[in-house]
C-alpha cells in the first residue's frame, strides 16, 4: 500500500500486483485526503464480480412492403457476488439521513472480504464479445445536491483448474491413408502411407512446453519415409469459446500460438519432434471455475504437408489447460483426463 499525497478518495490493497484466488481474503484500505473538513452522509466499499456477454447477429425477413433487415442484440449477466461494506455514518441514501463530518487532514479506514469459491480467472475475449471482471468501488456519499466522491479499481482473480499429467497415458493418434506419389511431375501408384502423432500427456499449465512426436512411415515396405517428402509440419493451439444466454449460442475460435518445422534434406528418417510454448498468461480451461455464459475449451491442430502426395494429414487434439497457481484450497476444482 503506497502513500498518497494529493486530495482524494483512494483505494489501497495488500498483493494487488498479483491475481487473488477463489475463497481468498482481501485486505485493504480506503484513504481520503482533504485539506478541509468534508461534510458526508457515509462512506462505504463495494465489491462486485460478473460476467458479461454481447453479441449481434444481422437477420432478415419477408414483410408485406420487402426486406426487412435488423440487428439482433444478445445480452447475457451472471453475477458471482455483490457486497457492500459500510465503514462510516448511517449509510442512507435518503436526504432524512444524518451527516457527518470529516476533519481536514488524511485518514485510513481498512475492510475486508472473503472471496467465494468456484471464481472463474479474469477473462475478456479477443472479439470483446464476453468478460469477467471484478472491480472495487468506493464511494463517499455527500449531502443533498453535492456530487459524491467515487474511487474504483479493478483486481484479477485466476480461477483453480488442477490437473494431474502424471496420472494420464501417453496419447497416441495414428492413421493410414491411401497416397499418390508424385515425383518429377509423374503420377505414380497410390501408396499406403502411416501417420502417427505421439503427446506424453493432454494436460499442462500456462508456460509448458508440448512436445509432440511425428512419424511418417510407409507401410508398403515398412519402412519410415525420408525426410525430403515432408514439406511442412505445423502445430497450433487454438481456443474454442461457446457463448451462451438461454437458448441461444454463439460459437469464436482464436488462434493463441503456433509453430512449424520444415524438414531439409540434410534431416534422416521419418520421424519429426515439434515444440511448443504455452503463453505464460493463457487462461484456464473452463475459466477455473463456475460460469455459465462462457465455455472456454483448447485444441492442438497439427498439418503434415507431403511435398510428393496429393492430401496432407490434419488433425485435432482436445487438451485441458490447468491454472498457474498451485494451492491447496478446497475451491480447486480437479480435471483428469481419461
Amino acid at each position: 500500500m503506497e502513500n498518497v499525497q494529493r486530495e482524494g478518495l483512494y483505494i489501497q490493497l495488500q498483493n494487488y500486483s498479483r491475481p487473488y484466488l477463489p475463497g481468498e481474503t482481501i485486505v485493504g484500505q480506503l484513504l481520503i485526503v482533504f485539506n478541509t473538513p468534508q461534510e458526508f452522509k457515509y462512506l462505504s466499499v463495494r465489491l462486485e464480480g460478473k460476467a458479461e456477454v454481447h453479441w449481434t447477429r444481422r437477420v432478415s425477413r419477408k414483410s408485406s412492403i420487402g426486406r426487412i433487415h435488423k440487428t439482433m442484440h444478445y445480452r447475457g449477466v451472471e453475477r458471482y457476488f455483490l457486497q457492500r461494506i459500510k465503514l462510516l455514518g448511517d449509510g442512507s441514501d435518503f436526504w432524512s439521513g444524518s451527516t457527518q463530518k470529516l476533519a481536514s487532514g488524511s485518514s485510513i479506514h481498512p475492510f475486508t472480504f472473503t472471496l467465494p469459491d468456484n471464481l472463474p480467472s479474469s477473462f475478456r475475449s479477443m472479439d470483446n464479445v464476453a468478460k469477467v471482471l471484478y472491480l472495487i468501488t468506493a464511494r463517499l456519499k455527500k449531502p443533498y445536491f453535492s456530487f459524491d466522491i467515487l474511487a474504483t479499481i479493478p483486481f484479477q482473480v485466476s480461477g483453480l483448474l488442477r490437473i494431474y499429467p502424471d496420472k494420464e497415458l501417453i496419447f497416441v493418434l495414428e492413421e493410414s491413408r491411401i497416397a499418390t506419389y508424385c515425383h518429377s511431375h509423374c503420377l505414380g501408384t497410390g501408396r499406403s502411407i502411416r501417420y502417427k502423432v505421439q503427446l506424453p500427456q493432454r494436460s499442462f499449465t500456462p508456460g509448458d512446453v508440448i512436445p509432440m512426436q511425428v512419424e511418417v512411415s510407409s507401410e508398403d515396405d515398412g519402412h519410415v519415409m525420408d525426410a525430403s517428402t515432408v514439406a511442412s509440419l505445423s502445430l497450433k493451439l487454438v481456443q474454442h469459446i461457446v457463448y451462451r444466454i438461454r437458448r441461444h449460442r454463439h460459437q469464436a475460435s482464436f488462434e493463441v500460438c503456433k509453430t512449424s518445422l520444415h524438414p531439409g534434406k540434410e534431416m534422416l528418417g521419418g520421424n519429426f519432434l515439434l515444440f511448443l510454448a504455452i503463453p505464460v498468461h493463457s487462461y484456464p480451461t473452463r475459466l477455473g471455475g463456475r460460469c455459465k455464459l462462457i465455455n472456454l475449451q483448447y485444441v492442438l491442430n497439427f498439418e503434415v504437408e507431403m511435398g510428393h502426395f496429393s492430401k496432407n494429414w490434419k488433425g485435432t487434439i482436445p487438451i485441458v489447460i490447468g491454472s498457474g497457481c498451485g494451492t491447496t484450497s478446497a475451491s480447486t476444482q480437479d480435471f483428469v483426463i481419461n
